[in-house]
């Protein structure tokens, strides 16, 4: 098991237009538009997952996963086909990824309660108080690899 959990970098360049070469198709264009965060994001997993594979004396990647916050935007049927798009027919193709959703938490300054909100200015409900923290929801890492060694 490698050192684990990575973030992400938070600064995704969209990929290069006509990522899907020879389809000159307007409904795969606007595919492209819409899901060019996503393909970016993708790229920067698998970076970051053949990096720790080669710090591994080029260990082959079988399973990892990857924690999505709620906060991060990032629709995961989207991330879920770049992944398999940018893998398809590398050395990473077979490999496992299960994406996990991370709620938003918080932490009430007021009585200390840890709980679920859905957005950011949800009141505490155990006692009412606004003054809140998010201390989970916004990260984007992989949580683990599991490599197999030559």
């Amino acid at each position: 098991m490698a050192h684990l959990p990575h973030s992400l970098p938070g600064d995704f360049a969209p990929p290069q237009a006509g990522f899907w070469p020879g389809m000159d198709n307007p409904a795969v264009e606007r595919m492209e538009a819409a899901f060019s965060r996503e393909m970016n994001i993708a790229c920067a997993i698998l970076d970051v997952a053949q990096s720790e594979a080669i710090c591994l004396a080029g260990a082959r990647l079988v399973r990892m996963g990857v924690r999505v916050g709620a906060d991060c935007a990032i629709n995961l049927k989207a991330l879920e086909e770049a992944l398999r798009a940018v893998r398809r027919g590398t050395d990473m193709e077979n490999t496992v990824i299960h994406l996990m959703s991370s709620p938003r938490r918080n932490v009430c300054h007021g009585c200390g309660s840890n709980y679920v909100s859905a957005r950011a200015e949800q009141s505490c409900p155990r006692c009412g108080s606004p003054d809140s923290e998010m201390v989970a929801g916004d990260e984007l890492e992989i949580s683990f690899i599991e490599v197999e060694r030559p």
